[in-house]
């Protein structure tokens, strides 16, 4: 072996502990960067010289810059994080919802039904006072309010969370263009590089679990290396540098709440991909608005429509007092033409409102202090005409909300059993991808002396150059 190869190994050795540096100096910097994988120096022997029958070292150089990373343990943690966000989401609206039907709340519409109750069981121990009969229109028309102003909340929270998808399907499109231009920087980079564009790689992945948090997707890289995307009902997100984007519709059919559209790059046509979303805070947003508010809408119009209907039909036989004394037939609420809506609409009848004489109370037109009636109308508070008559007004309630509330809950423990999942995960990653300090404090140390070595090497190389160089003076 020449001394000029030592000299060239020495080189070799002092850049590579240089390197070394760079890399662990890299590392440290970004300890603490979200989604920053630790990246390995990998270093392998040169190609051996040989000297007659002996073949000789040449030293070593730097093969890659590789990034610590397990690509199946990151599809897990997509996976568990798409979960996550969905119960997260969904618990969040169910929590909203079931506060609006909390019974420890004053003015909470059982409270108004509890309170307009009392008001009847008044009534019929005195019929014909004025001052109680102005007490039972004040209390139907709060319980009535109480029916409106619930439906109407739920409404207001339904479009709510229709404000919500449009919001993150903005958010949706930028990530899906930040990781089509990442995707375009990391080819570009690797174009005559013998390493991976490692950083561009880490912030690519970082955008992918933010998608994942929102959507089902999946990935994948194809023979000529571009990355890829796909998204709820296999829709093609990115390819390469390429993206498509998303659109939200209002759909007449679901009363104007929007629809989720996706459009392919370079197509003019329109996916709906709504019915396709499967997992991620969006799915949680979508059962929210399309299943829980419209469901508790519809019970509440359940409530409304047969409570005030079986009201007036008990009512609508009995007599008032005064000039009401010998007519028949009035109804205490609206009639309400249909189920559909009817705790939006259902409000105390105007003549009722008008006079209080109007409200009915005995059975008889020639006794003005028969209270048969209003008897009627109490024992109607514990009447089974709910659930197919199973159950009162205070039991369907009741119901209702415990429905809510188990809903609720079973969201809150998938959630917390998929943040368990999730925590587990992300510690293994931290483990395979995490930064030392400590460990990068010794490879510092090992590099240093590597460094000095180095130098040690080729300035005996030198003193050699300059022996050899002596014998011939």
């Amino acid at each position: 072996m020449s001394l000029r190869t030592i000299l060239n190994i020495g080189k070799e050795s002092l850049y590579n502990s240089k390197a070394g540096v760079e890399v662990t100096g890299h590392n440290i910097a970004n300890a603490h960067t979200p989604g920053y994988s630790k990246q390995i120096l990998d270093q392998t022997a040169s190609l051996p010289a040989q000297r007659g029958s002996i073949l000789y070292g040449t030293g070593a150089k730097i093969k890659d810059i590789s990034r610590a990373h397990d690509r199946y343990l990151e599809g897990s943690i997509l996976n568990s994080a798409q979960t996550s966000h969905r119960m997260g989401a969904l618990h969040q609206g169910l929590s909203r919802l079931e506060d609006l039907f909390n019974p420890a709340v004053e003015g909470s519409l059982i409270d108004q039904i509890d309170k307009f109750s009392a008001s009847i069981n008044e009534l019929s121990i005195y019929p014909t006072e004025i001052t109680i009969r102005s007490n039972v229109i004040g209390y139907g028309q709060s319980l009535s309010n109480a029916f409106n102003q619930t439906y109407q909340t739920v409404d207001v929270l339904r479009h709510d969370y229709d404000f919500m998808i449009d919001d993150q399907m903005k958010e949706v499109n930028n990530i899906l263009k930040e990781i089509a231009d990442l995707n375009f920087r990391i080819k570009e980079s690797s174009v005559g590089a013998s390493s991976s564009s490692n950083d561009f790689q880490d912030k690519r992945d970082v955008k992918i679990l933010e998608l994942a948090q929102k959507m089902n997707i999946s990935w994948y890289e194809t023979d000529g290396g571009d990355f890829v995307i796909r998204g709820p009902g296999n829709v093609l997100l990115v390819e390469g540098a390429m993206h498509g984007s998303f659109k939200t519709i209002a759909n007449s059919d679901n009363e104007g709440c929007k629809d989720i559209y996706f459009q392919s790059y370079g197509k003019q046509k329109l996916t709906n991909i709504t019915p396709k979303i499967k997992n991620g805070s969006l799915l949680g947003f979508l059962e929210v608005r399309d299943f829980h508010t419209k469901n508790t809408m519809k019970k509440l119009d359940q409530m409304a429509f047969t409570f005030a209907s079986r009201f007036n039909e008990i009512h609508k036989e009995g007599y008032g007092i005064d000039q009401f004394s010998e007519k028949k037939g009035q109804g205490f609420f609206v009639d309400l033409k249909e189920e559909s809506g009817a705790a939006r609409d259902i409000a105390v009848d105007s003549v009722v409102s008008y006079d209080v004489s109007a409200i009915a109370t005995g059975i008889s037109s020639d006794s003005s202090g028969d209270n048969i009636i209003a008897n009627q109308l109490v024992r109607l508070f514990n009447e089974s005409i709910f659930d197919g008559g199973t159950s009162d007004i205070h039991g369907y309630y009741a119901n209702e909300v415990g429905k809510l509330g188990a809903a609720s809950q079973n969201a809150k423990i998938v959630q917390e059993n998929s943040k368990a999942i999730l925590t587990q995960l992300e510690k293994r990653k931290d483990s395979i991808s995490g930064v030392s300090l400590d460990e990068e404090a010794a490879k510092m140390l090992k590099y240093q002396h590597l460094f000095a070595a180095s130098s040690k090497l080729i300035t005996t190389t030198d003193e050699m150059f300059d022996s050899l160089l002596s014998l011939k003076r």
